[in-house]
């Protein structure tokens, strides 16, 4: 499908599977929280994941209807007080902890090259994710992959209580960037959160499609399999 492109003002990115590759270790993480336990008594790795599996079950029920989003300490705090524990630690840092236990991140092949042509246009940028964990953790990561300097803001759905692809963290999204839905673009890698999400918010979506998934959906993005594709078409737009 032929599409009638300008050049935009603003993009908002998706953060999971789209600036960055992440696989998920659940083993790791519950034994890295099992070592954080000052007196572990009789807890054991079984013990955790039954709970926590039982708590992920409901409320992925309620977060998929309702679009509603949980945070990582409201889960933690259930889990916890089920197994008897407790940490001095803040929510920033059982964040951190769990981020970095749970999951093995890294950068999507070209990312750094696409942000730096997309900010040598002048044009501003923001990440808006579906997370349980707060922005410190995420931002954190994604200086550490060498993300965040082309950034502008971080927006992570745990701190809004709304997530994709309910409007109003779209709506949220652009008044931070001070631009308008015409002259936005959103891309993501998931039809339902991020291409739906932003088409029906108004913006110009980018669906990043490198495993050329089919598009069962009644919507035709402006589709692309590598950002040095989208390098390309920045260049094409002048």
């Amino acid at each position: 499908m032929k599409f009638d492109l300008n050049r935009p003002k603003g993009i908002l990115f998706d953060y999971w599977g789209t600036l960055v590759n992440w696989k998920p270790n659940r083993k790791s993480g519950i034994n890295g929280l099992l070592k954080m336990i000052p007196d572990r008594k009789d807890i054991t790795f079984e013990m955790v994941k039954e709970i926590a599996d039982e708590l992920m079950e409901a409320a992925g029920e309620i977060r998929k209807s309702s679009m509603i989003e949980f945070s990582r300490a409201q889960f933690d705090r259930n889990l916890f007080n089920r197994l008897g524990i407790a940490f001095d630690l803040t929510d920033d840092e059982l964040d951190r902890m769990y981020i970095r236990n749970s999951f093995l991140s890294e950068r999507e092949h070209g990312v750094i090259n696409m942000l730096s042509a997309v900010k040598q246009k002048d044009i501003k940028t923001g990440v808006v994710s579906n997370a349980t964990a707060g922005v410190k953790a995420h931002t954190e990561l994604l200086n550490d992959l060498g993300i965040l300097k082309y950034i502008d803001f971080v927006m992570i759905s745990s701190d809004y209580g709304f997530r994709k692809p309910h409007p109003q963290l779209f709506k949220t999204a652009l008044a931070r960037m001070g631009t308008k839905p015409e002259n936005t673009w959103f891309a993501g890698d998931t039809l339902t959160d991020d291409v739906i999400g932003s088409t029906n918010a108004g913006m110009t979506s980018v669906w990043y499609n490198p495993k050329e998934k089919p598009n069962d959906t009644d919507l035709f993005p402006l589709e692309i399999r590598s950002w040095d594709e989208f390098v390309k078409l920045l260049k094409e737009l002048g």
